[in-house]
């Protein structure tokens, strides 16, 4: 038996749920999953910029990232 769980989905309506279920026969293609994907991606901003410089990912963890992530 498989069960499928949906969440809080805003279903009200029985045709809703069929059309929703008829997306998992959908397959796209490489060159779709790009175009997505590139439209979908969103800036992380101030915080994932900041960590990802060399100074600021040194004083991570103490000085000590590079051992415990090792």
């Amino acid at each position: 038996m498989r069960y499928l769980l949906l969440g809080n989905s805003g279903l009200r309506k029985l045709s809703q749920l069929q059309d929703n279920l008829a997306s998992f026969d959908l397959t796209l293609s490489a060159d779709q999953l790009k175009t997505l994907d590139e439209a979908s991606r969103i800036e992380l901003g101030f915080l994932q910029d900041f960590y990802a410089k060399e100074l600021p990912r040194a004083f991570i963890y103490g000085g000590l990232r590079d051992q415990i992530l090792s």
